[in-house]
C-alpha cells in the first residue's frame, strides 16, 4: 500500500442523500439568521403576553369599578364617559404597553448577548491566537469544536500556523545547512593550498584535480542555489513551446545511462507509442528528469530497476520516475521537496547530493504549471511523478 501523503479535514458523517441540507444547517448564516428569527419571535410574544395580560387587567378593573379609575398619586375616582376618565384609562394603558416593550427588549438583548457569546467566542479566541502567532509565538492553535464555517476558518488557521511552524524550522536549518556544505569543500581546498606552501606536497596534476572538483562542487552549490532563488521569485525565464515529451524522456535516460550500468541498475523507458506534445521549457525539463533519474539511481542498489513512464491523463501528460530503492519512511515524505532536506542523513555529499535536487525539481515543475509528488513504501521503492500541460490545451486555453 503506498504512503503517499494525503491532507483532508475530518470527514463528516452525514446521512444519505441529506448532504446538503446538513450542511446548510451547519452553516454560520442560517444560525445567524435563526438567532435573528428566535429573537424577533420572543420580543413579540413577550410584548403580546405581558401587554395583552396588563391591559385585559386594566380594563377589568375599569368595567367592574362601574367606569371609574383613580388617578395615580391622587385617590380621587373619575368616572367614565368624562374627558378625564378617558384619558386616564388611555394613559394606563400606554404605561401598560411601554412596560410590557420595555420587558420584551430587556429579553432580546439578553437573547442576543447569549446567542452572539456563542457565536463569537471561538472568533474571539481565533483573534487571540493571530496576535499571538503575530508575536512569533508559533504553537498557537485553537480547537475546531464545530463544522460550520467558523470550523473551517479554524481548520484554516491551524493549518497554516502548521506551515509556519515548519517553515520558520526549516529557514532555520538553511544557514547551517549552507555552511555545513560550504565548509568541507572550503577546508579540503584550504588544506591543499597550505600543504602547497608548506612544501608538503607538489603542485602534481592530481592535487590540482583535487582543487578544481572541490571547487567545482562549490560552484555547483552556488548555482543550485541562485536557480532555486530565481524559480521561487518568479524571475527564471522559461522558453516554453510544444515539445514531444518521449523526445525529452528518451534523452534523460540516455545521459544517465552510463552512471546506471556502473552500479549495475537495469533503465528503462515504458512509453505508449504516440504521446501529445507539452508546452514546456526543454532545458528546464530535461533538468527535472535528469535531477529525477540521477536520484532514483543514487537511491537504487545493484540490480534494481529505475523505470520512467509517461501517459495522458485528461489536459496533462504525467510522467513517473519508478525506482526500487529503499523506499522513504512515512514521516520524511511532507518534506523531500524541501531544500537541503536528506531523508538518510548518514549520506554524505558526494553520494547523496546538496539536498537541493528535489526542491529545484518542485519549484521548475510548478512554474510550468504542473504538479509533482511523491509515492513511496519502505523496502519497495518510490515513485515520482509530476505533470505538463499538453501544448494544444494551453493554446486553446
Amino acid at each position: 500500500m503506498s504512503n503517499s501523503l494525503r491532507l483532508r479535514l475530518p470527514p463528516h458523517t452525514l446521512p444519505p442523500g441529506n448532504a446538503p441540507l446538513v450542511s446548510m444547517f451547519n452553516s454560520l448564516r442560517f444560525r445567524l439568521l435563526l438567532m435573528l428569527a428566535v429573537v424577533v419571535v420572543v420580543t413579540i410574544g413577550i410584548a403580546a403576553l405581558v401587554g395583552g395580560w396588563a391591559i385585559t387587567n386594566q380594563f377589568e378593573s375599569y368595567v367592574n369599578m362601574g367606569g371609574t379609575m383613580s388617578i395615580r398619586c391622587f385617590d380621587v375616582a373619575v368616572a367614565a364617559g368624562t374627558r378625564v376618565g378617558e384619558d386616564v384609562f388611555i394613559r394606563s394603558v400606554n404605561r401598560t404597553l411601554l412596560t410590557a416593550i420595555v420587558a420584551a427588549g430587556v429579553m432580546a438583548v439578553l437573547l442576543t448577548l447569549a446567542f452572539t457569546r456563542r457565536i463569537l467566542g471561538p472568533v474571539s479566541a481565533l483573534t487571540k491566537a493571530v496576535r499571538r502567532l503575530e508575536a512569533g509565538d508559533l504553537r498557537q492553535r485553537v480547537k475546531v469544536e464545530s463544522t460550520d464555517e467558523l470550523g473551517a476558518l479554524a481548520h484554516a488557521f491551524n493549518a497554516m500556523a502548521d506551515g509556519l511552524a515548519r517553515t520558520e524550522q526549516l529557514r532555520r536549518h538553511l544557514v547551517t545547512d549552507v555552511a555545513h556544505e560550504l565548509r568541507t569543500p572550503l577546508t579540503n581546498i584550504r588544506g591543499y593550498i597550505e600543504a602547497l606552501q608548506d612544501g608538503v606536497a607538489d603542485p602534481s596534476p592530481i592535487v590540482l584535480d583535487s582543487i578544481h572538483e572541490e571547487a567545482m562542487l562549490l560552484n555547483r552549490l552556488v548555482e543550485d542555489l541562485q536557480e532555486l532563488a530565481l524559480v521561487e521569485a518568479g524571475q527564471l525565464k522559461l522558453v516554453c513551446q510544444a515539445v514531444a515529451p518521449d523526445d525529452l524522456i528518451l534523452r534523460a535516460v540516455t545521459s544517465v545511462q552510463p552512471a546506471a550500468v556502473a552500479k549495475q541498475i537495469k533503465i528503462a523507458a515504458d512509453l505508449p507509442e504516440t504521446l501529445p506534445p507539452v508546452y514546456a521549457d526543454r532545458e528546464r525539463i530535461g533538468q527535472v528528469l535528469h535531477n529525477l533519474l540521477d536520484n532514483a539511481i543514487t537511491h537504487t542498489t545493484a540490480q534494481g530497476e529505475v523505470t520512467v513512464s509517461a501517459r495522458v491523463s485528461g489536459p496533462e501528460i504525467e510522467i513517473d520516475v519508478r525506482d526500487t530503492g529503499a523506499g522513504i519512511a512515512y514521516q520524511d515524505l511532507p518534506n523531500v521537496f524541501e531544500r537541503f532536506y536528506r531523508a538518510d542523513r548518514s549520506r554524505a555529499r558526494d553520494t547523496g547530493g546538496f539536498g537541493l535536487g528535489l526542491a529545484i525539481v518542485k519549484q521548475l515543475v510548478e512554474a510550468h504549471g504542473g504538479r509533482v509528488w511523491v509515492r513511496s513504501t519502505v523496502g519497495v521503492g518510490s515513485t515520482f511523478l509530476f505533470t505538463l500541460p499538453i501544448a494544444s490545451s494551453v493554446e486553446t486555453g
